[in-house]
């Protein structure tokens, strides 16, 4: 990596939501264990604490993948993909589109997981790159393109659906590599990823 590069790293931005979700609903719960403890018997608080019990037991079991590191890094030279702790580098030149997609929480009557509602979406810049990148097949879909122009061949690297890392990822690639940005876009389509 060049001086000067973006690091985004998900995993603390991801830990924060965490820690905040965590600790309510964790609260939340041992309130409700108390309220019932001293025999309250109000159906209401039973399913309080069913509820938040869950949630707590959700974000726990959520932190283990949220902390697994994953980001983006952007620099002159290359824009890096980190996941479970491997580097994955594509040098601009073989890059021709970048761009952010965003998909509804219901997609065709089903719900689309948190994980998959926004991405950073990579465009090829020619047909070989999945020869020269098979790496990046996990990440790679093929889709009607969100412009006319863009190859239906892409790679969607999923971006936190809270806070500001979108944002930042954005200001970043359009700093090094502003012609290859195509901006943000809606897909209505279900993913095949």
């Amino acid at each position: 990596m060049q001086p000067g590069a973006v690091d985004l790293d998900f995993g603390v931005s991801g830990a924060r939501w965490l820690m905040l979700g965590g600790g309510i609903s964790g609260f939340l719960a041992v309130v409700c264990a108390a309220i019932l403890t001293d025999g309250e018997t109000h159906p209401w608080v039973w399913l309080w604490q069913i509820l938040s019990g869950a949630a707590f037991l959700w974000f726990v079991s959520s932190a283990r993948a949220s902390l697994r590191g994953r980001g983006v890094i952007v620099d002159r030279r290359a824009l890096w993909w980190r996941a479970d702790g491997t580097l994955h580098a594509v040098p601009w030149r073989e890059i021709g589109a970048v761009g952010i997609s965003t998909r509804p929480l219901l997609d065709r009557a089903s719900v689309v997981r948190p994980d998959r509602r926004v991405g950073l979406e990579v465009f090829p810049a020619d047909p070989a790159f999945p020869a020269r990148y098979p790496e990046l097949d996990q990440w790679r879909v093929d889709e009607v393109p969100p412009r006319e122009g863009l190859p239906a061949t892409r790679y969607r690297f999923p971006l936190p659906p809270a806070g500001r890392l979108p944002g930042k990822v954005e200001d970043a690639v359009q700093d090094v590599a502003a012609s290859a940005w195509v901006g943000r876009y809606r897909i209505e389509a279900p993913a095949s990823a």
